[in-house]
């Protein structure tokens, strides 16, 4: 699912066990958890100059 940049659901789907497109769907547009710590933490893995590329 990390590989490359942003991406259809339906491909990311077909990398999970149960290939489910429309919970992975739901999951990703409608969940109620902030964004912000998982941007931050994936800003941490980025070098300096590519933080703007990254994440």
């Amino acid at each position: 699912m990390l590989d490359g940049r942003r991406k259809p659901v339906q491909p990311m789907a077909g990398r999970l066990p149960d290939g489910n497109v429309q919970a992975l769907q739901q999951f990703v547009n409608q969940s109620p958890w902030d964004p912000l710590p998982v941007r931050r933490r994936i800003a941490r893995g980025c070098p300096r100059r590519s933080r703007h590329r990254c994440g």
